[in-house]
């Protein structure tokens, strides 16, 4: 139960775990036994979204919209999914992106035509752009994986960069900061694989099963 509460107070900090309840839930559903089988399914398939109502019922008697956690999500994952998207020139949300860069007119019409008139809001904004997303990605699943797996090298090319950026102060030289990034990154990176091979080697434990089931997930 402790479980299920903390990942729907995770959603309020990054809605990425949005559907991890219900990742573990199947989990659960094909790795126990019994009654606690039952119990930990509904646990993990009810709780995180029962922590998430107060929040939900709040924007929607605020906005009109039934938002779970944030409604920017639509026009970020369409930002950077579609077919003039180039993750060489833009890697990162935001990161020197031009005025209106991914704007499609004839969705911005639309959305400020007498249409949406009595209820413009960005939630209904996302939705639009993410329906578009999801139309390029339907008519153009190649070009979706391939610059998907641009965007995933680039956190492991990108990432110590950004890290020498943030660690760069009056209070460090140059050589400390190139250090400091060298054991945060790279040594976590180490750390963090050579515990999934480790568990991988034990997956008959429920505990390690479930790690690499949540590490599935997030990848």
């Amino acid at each position: 139960f402790a479980a299920a509460v903390l990942i729907g107070i995770m959603n309020l900090q990054k809605p990425i775990g949005l559907l991890l309840g219900i990742w573990i839930a199947i989990f659960c559903l094909f790795r126990l036994k019994g009654g606690e089988k039952w119990l930990s399914f509904l646990m993990f398939l009810t709780v995180p979204f029962l922590v998430l109502m107060p929040w939900m019922i709040r924007n929607h008697m605020v906005t009109g919209d039934m938002v779970w956690v944030s409604s920017n999500g639509g026009v970020l994952f369409h930002k950077v999914n579609r077919i003039d998207y180039d993750p060489k020139v833009y890697p990162d949300y935001g990161v020197n992106w031009r005025a209106g860069e991914g704007q499609v007119k004839s969705i911005e019409e639309r959305f400020w035509s007498d249409e949406f008139r009595n209820h413009r809001t960005y939630s209904r904004q996302g939705k639009l752009y993410a329906w578009h997303a999801l139309q390029y990605v339907s008519r153009n699943p190649i070009h979706f994986m391939r610059n998907n797996l641009v965007k995933l090298g680039q956190r492991y090319i990108r990432m110590p960069y950004t890290l020498e950026r943030v660690l760069q102060t009056p209070y460090l030289d140059h050589r400390t900061v190139k250090l400091s990034v060298f054991i945060l990154f790279y040594g976590l990176l180490a750390a963090g694989l050579a515990g999934l091979v480790c568990i991988c080697r034990h997956l008959q434990e429920p505990g390690n099963a479930l790690l690499t089931w949540c590490f599935i997930y997030l990848t």
